[in-house]
């Protein structure tokens, strides 16, 4: 990867965005104490073979996460107990 996998949140409209490797997506989420779900997953179309698979792991995850957990500056996100996707600030 050139570019790492980003995420972003705003929560004044709760939107989330980021890079994905080779897309930017972009998503709406809803929390609520350490619950986060991700819905409307959308991303832009280009297409690179070196990131593709990554990309697609990256949003099947996406899809399944529904905790998260803040480490000091980590941001673990997890299905149940086990942990996806972790992203440092």
């Amino acid at each position: 990867l050139n570019k790492p996998i980003t995420l972003n949140f705003n929560t004044a409209n709760a939107k989330a965005n980021g890079f994905a490797g080779c897309n930017e997506y972009f998503s709406g989420f809803t929390t609520r104490q350490s619950s986060i779900a991700f819905s409307g997953i959308g991303a832009t179309k280009m297409f690179c073979q070196e990131t593709s698979k990554l990309e697609d792991k990256f949003f099947s995850a996406l899809g399944k996460i529904n905790v998260f957990n803040v480490d000091g500056n980590k941001l673990q996100l997890l299905q149940d107990d086990l942990v996806l996707l972790e992203f440092e600030k």
